[in-house]
């Protein structure tokens, strides 16, 4: 019995590690979620869940930022913002 109980817990433990190692895999081969690319000139600086289907987002490209609003099926341009309107915490 000790011996089943030993393979048991081997087996759980490989089976959780090839579990966590598959999502590390997933996690650098997917584009999903928000974010960047490393190289990518575009950036999602902030964002604002209004409610659970809309969204304000403030992106950058360069030197310039500009205010979107996005729903389930539309993304919308509100207004470029000048370089006083929005400033980055750190």
């Amino acid at each position: 019995m000790h011996h089943f109980i030993i393979n048991i817990t081997v087996f759980t433990f490989a089976m959780i590690g090839l579990i966590f190692f598959a999502l590390l895999v997933y996690k650098k081969v997917s584009d999903f979620g928000i974010g960047t690319k490393p190289n990518s000139k575009l950036k999602v600086l902030d964002m604002l869940r209004v409610t659970p289907s809309k969204t304000f987002y403030v992106i950058s490209t360069g030197s310039e930022r500009f205010l979107v609003a996005s729903d389930t099926n539309n993304m919308n341009l509100i207004s470029k913002l000048e370089s006083n309107d929005y400033v980055e915490e750190i």
